[in-house]
């Protein structure tokens, strides 16, 4: 019995690694939320070829990755490959990427199927009718409300021939790769720094206002931009203009060159998805984007005054506030130690505003009183229904 089991298990190890020679992606791997498999634009290889490997992740609803600028929070994925000797990787070709808000939280990332493409360059050297095996070692990170580490290995055996044969995934790793950030096509790109932010112009390549939805610039690099900041965008008869929140203190930082990706949405109809551009912007003269109307201004103070409401009402439903005190004090601490001005300015409106608050609050119970209402503070937690909603949604 002994024998058998030790028979089976050579048996199941030798089914699960590609025996030598053969061709093809290994099956699909799962770990806990992701399904991962390599694609290959090619399935027999020439001395010396350069072709596209892809690692196709398919994550369940609702969860995702992150982008090479994972945004406010997370990290990007890692690609660690095995190659035959004289066999180099490039860098990942990054797809657009996604927006997702959590809170006051925006990160960049990929939901639903991600394929990250890299160039392998094979060795002149091969002999044709061997072998070219390659393997991968994949890390990552997919969340949802929360996070989860994931890592696999994968692995593929191509042939090595006189002639390049398209493999079965050509047209899907094609399709992704035509999708990919293009080379920008405008005749200037160019960024100039005003205070905590940065208005970057693109001219010529045929923008027209009435073309463009929305313009949203990706940065390729952390800590520089405001990734929960407004970018506004303005279109004339030369180019487009986006203005891009900095994070506190970037404006003291010293850079020269402004990368990462220019996604542009179009206004036509049907439309989806919109074209994305890869530049690298250089500092030089830019005018300012159009100031918005009075009647755009007084409808986002509205809109943030109502949201400021309806999130206040929330919190005080709770019984406890505390979290908000720090969320705050972090918000201060994230300033610059130099900019005190800017730190009395912050504290002494959060003050302002919770003495308003609590100001109009107590009218409000003073009038509800007065006219013969018979209401207290905290009143609420006097309906037996309302202790009972409370106790629930904390458990």
């Amino acid at each position: 019995m002994l024998l058998l089991a030790v028979i089976s298990l050579a048996e199941a190890l030798a089914a699960g690694s590609p025996p030598s020679g053969s061709v093809g992606p290994a099956a699909g791997v799962r770990t806990e939320r992701t399904t991962s498999r390599l694609l290959s634009s090619l399935e027999t290889i020439r001395p010396g070829d350069r072709f596209l490997i892809g690692l196709e992740q398919v994550f369940d609803p609702g969860w995702h990755s992150y982008w090479k600028n994972p945004g406010d929070s997370g990290f990007p994925a890692t690609l660690t490959w095995r190659l035959p000797p004289g066999a180099t990787a490039g860098p990942i070709l990054w797809p657009r990427p996604e927006r997702h808000r959590f809170g006051t939280l925006t990160n960049y990332g990929h939901s639903g199927r991600l394929v990250l493409l890299t160039e392998i360059e094979a060795p002149p050297d091969l002999i044709p009718g061997s072998a070219f095996e390659l393997g991968l070692t994949a890390s990552w990170l997919v969340c949802a409300d929360i996070c989860i580490p994931e890592e696999t290995s994968l692995g593929m055996v191509l042939r090595v021939g006189t002639s390049s044969v398209a493999g079965a995934d050509a047209g899907l790793i094609r399709a992704v790769a035509d999708a990919a950030p293009a080379p920008h096509p405008w005749n200037s790109v160019r960024f100039a720094r005003d205070g905590d932010r940065v208005r970057l112009r693109v001219e010529g390549g045929g923008l027209q206002a009435a073309s463009v939805a929305d313009a949203y610039f990706f940065a390729a690099v952390a800590d520089l931009v405001d990734h929960s900041g407004r970018q506004r965008h303005a279109v004339d008869a030369s180019g487009l203009t986006i203005e891009i929140p900095l994070v506190p203190g970037a404006a003291r930082v010293a850079f020269d060159r402004l990368e990462g990706v220019l996604a542009i949405d179009a206004r036509a109809a049907g439309a989806s998805g919109g074209n994305a551009y890869a530049i690298s912007a250089v500092a030089g003269p830019v005018d300012a984007v159009p100031p918005e109307t009075g009647a755009a201004r007084r409808v986002a103070l509205l809109e943030a005054l109502l949201l400021a409401l309806v999130g206040g009402a929330i919190l005080n439903l709770m019984p406890c506030v505390f979290p908000v005190l720090s969320m705050k004090a972090l918000a201060l601490a994230g300033l610059p130690p130099e900019d005190r001005a800017a730190r009395r300015r912050e504290g002494a409106a959060y003050a302002l505003g919770v003495l308003a608050s609590f100001a109009v609050i107590a009218v409000v119970m003073v009038a509800l009183r007065a006219a013969g209402a018979e209401l207290g503070w905290g009143f609420q937690f006097q309906s037996p229904g309302f202790v009972a909603c409370m106790a629930l949604l904390m458990a």
